[in-house]
């Protein structure tokens, strides 16, 4: 792994023309969108598992199909700063799911925050922030804000593509590859056939690296997949380890001893998730690669891989995405499609509906709420792990319009808690 100071940038303007079972819950002592027939000829590996797969034994599914309540029990319990963007307005909200209480973002300005981001310790917020004018946005910068919505320091310099957060003191960005202009385009456009730099930015000190992706065999041998930004390789949260596509399939490798240490034949399109600790990365792929036998694994930092999951002993057919990992480690939620093999996949005829893979057991809970995976592909966790946040599907049965609802999984309930919003983040009380 090279790592390059970088001192200086080009300005880039960006214009944008039933049946409910209480199930208890602790993180210590518990447990992107559809597939398209128009996608490109999915890659078939010419290796296998270097590692043959183990499968937890006692995985299975459980199906607790949850009513939402129009209003927040008494028995609820809920802490933090919930980030929500208006639908049909660039205000964001932060709302204090304790007390109910509703401040906005950035009140009498016209900035508009976009690509919103929390750190993985839940007290710090980044968006990049975008200015109206003569009819057209405008990037304003960085801003960075405290978990009680005050600002702590606007970075005007920072014009690239933000990823997220790496760490708690860390942010990612893209820095784009940019096909040279012509007389026809006169404005570059990005290379999406290689795999780009990143900048790794310290916004608290100032500091700054470009991580340059000179790994020996990442040759991705198709295009390039987008994994909301990252681009066939993911850092771990240390930087010392990388999950990316290679000459030898899906490869994991250690950049400081500079060895490959597995590889699997996981499909282009699964993206891998590292779990907050980066002892593994999580991805949802079908090994048959036809779209339609969805399971979860995970390779630790040893190589080996576990499949958590067993959805093909319950379900012909099936499709997993927007794998989030619980702020402990333990769980995975997702969304689960299932249909059988007499009819086709379609987000309508199969909604996804919101799961939770507990790691350690094995044991999928199906929940039996549709999200809206258009407008909110991955799940929200709570600072704690106990609680969820989603946007229900309005095309399901049980709403009439974009709801937020929020899912407690030790007392297995779900209750409307806002409407025409979407939840880009989950802030910690401030203290």
């Amino acid at each position: 792994m090279k790592l390059v100071c970088l001192f200086s940038f080009l300005p880039i303007v960006i214009m944008l023309a039933g049946c409910t079972l209480v199930l208890p819950v602790s993180e210590t002592s518990l447990p992107s969108s559809t597939p398209s027939s128009a996608l490109p000829e999915t890659y078939t590996p010419t290796i296998s598992f270097s590692r043959t797969p183990n499968i937890l034994p006692d995985a299975y599914v459980e199906v607790q199909c949850l009513d939402i309540l129009p209003a927040l029990p008494p028995n609820l319990e809920s802490e933090g700063m919930l980030v929500l963007e208006d639908e049909y307005s660039v205000s964001v909200l932060l709302n204090n799911v304790t007390t109910g209480t509703t401040q906005e973002l950035l009140p009498s300005t016209n900035l508009h925050p976009i690509d919103i981001f929390t750190s993985p310790n839940r007290e710090w917020l980044a968006y990049i922030a975008y200015q109206w004018e003569d009819n057209k946005y405008y990037r304003d910068g960085l801003v960075i804000v405290k978990n009680d919505g005050s600002l702590y320091k606007n970075l005007n310099d920072e014009n690239f593509q933000l990823i997220g957060w790496l760490d708690d003191e860390h942010l990612v960005f893209r820095v784009p590859v940019l096909i040279p202009t012509s007389d026809a385009y006169p404005i570059p456009s990005l290379d999406m056939t290689v795999v780009p730099p990143l900048l790794i930015l310290n916004p608290f000190t100032g500091e700054r690296q470009i991580l340059e992706p000179d790994i020996p065999d990442l040759e991705p041998p198709i295009e390039i997949p987008w994994w909301n930004g990252w681009s066939g390789l993911v850092y771990d949260p240390t930087l010392r380890y990388a999950s990316y596509l290679g000459e030898a399939g899906f490869t994991l490798r250690d950049l400081e001893n500079e060895r490959t240490i597995a590889s699997a034949p996981f499909d282009v399109y699964s993206r891998p998730y590292w779990s907050p600790d980066g002892e593994r990365f999580a991805v949802a792929d079908s090994l048959d690669h036809d779209r339609s036998a969805y399971e979860i694994f995970t390779m630790d930092l040893n190589g080996d891989v576990l499949q958590l999951s067993n959805l093909a002993a319950y379900h012909t057919s099936n499709y997993v995405s927007g794998l989030s990992w619980s702020p402990g480690g333990r769980y995975l939620a997702f969304w689960l499609s299932s249909w059988d093999e007499d009819t086709f996949y379609n987000d309508v005829i199969n909604p996804a509906a919101l799961a939770v893979l507990d790691t350690i057991s094995g044991k999928i809970t199906n929940y039996c709420i549709q999200g809206d995976t258009r407008e909110f592909p991955t799940p929200l966790w709570s600072p704690d792990g106990s609680q969820i946040v989603i946007v229900v599907d309005p095309r399901s049965d049980a709403v009439d319009d974009d709801y937020v609802v929020l899912i407690d999984l030790r007392l297995g309930l779900a209750v409307q808690i806002a409407e025409n919003m979407i939840p880009v983040g989950w802030l910690s009380s401030p203290r």
